[in-house]
């Protein structure tokens, strides 16, 4: 039996084996994803723990991964620091490895509050924008809209769909561009 099979039985029928690994992926990623806001955000840790209103001394152990045990409490109120959301969810044993296996803590971003356009004005979400024709009225959509919606210059974008009715999107983290049909 091959040790990926073995770790897999494992994980299967002991549920001993399932709390550690869970315990484990959780105590490496979370302290990843703290740290890595934490510096994405030029914040030193004394000024991560005055905005949690936490002490630098738990900042640092909960930045050590393994090191510090953390409550959903002490997730809020880091997360309202970093100003951001938390979720906390049930998922497949797959959908964590996936996760696991793609997270790059030098890539990790999250958007605050203040700069999230989806919360900030929910009018232009996707769902909104599939109401919104582009053809010639793209001249009179709102420069922040057209922004949000077609990344790249208004010449790029012009040529893009007058080449095949399409825009591109740039996705952090993916050297590849989506090119996805126009919402009429």
């Amino acid at each position: 039996m091959s040790e990926r099979s073995e770790w897999i039985d494992k994980l299967t029928s002991k549920y001993r084996s399932r709390v550690s690994y869970t315990k484990a992926k959780i105590n490496v990623n979370i302290a990843s994803q703290i740290k890595a806001l934490r510096r994405r955000r030029d914040m030193k840790q004394i000024d991560l723990a005055r905005e949690a209103e936490m002490r630098q001394s738990r900042i640092s152990a909960i930045e050590r991964p393994g090191a510090s045990g953390l409550t959903v409490e002490t997730l809020v109120r880091l997360a309202s620091a970093f100003r951001v959301g938390l979720i906390i969810k049930f998922v497949p044993f797959s959908e964590m490895l996936r996760w696991d296996n793609s997270f790059c803590q030098d890539l990790f971003e999250v958007t605050k509050i203040d700069e999230d356009i989806e919360f900030i004005k929910p009018e232009l979400t996707t769902a909104s924008l599939s109401a919104m024709s582009f053809g010639s009225n793209y001249m009179n959509i709102d420069e922040e809209v057209k922004r949000f919606i077609f990344p790249y210059s208004q010449e790029a974008n012009e040529e893009m769909i007058a080449a095949g009715n399409t825009f591109a999107m740039e996705i952090p983290g993916v050297t590849e561009t989506a090119s996805q049909p126009l919402l009429n």
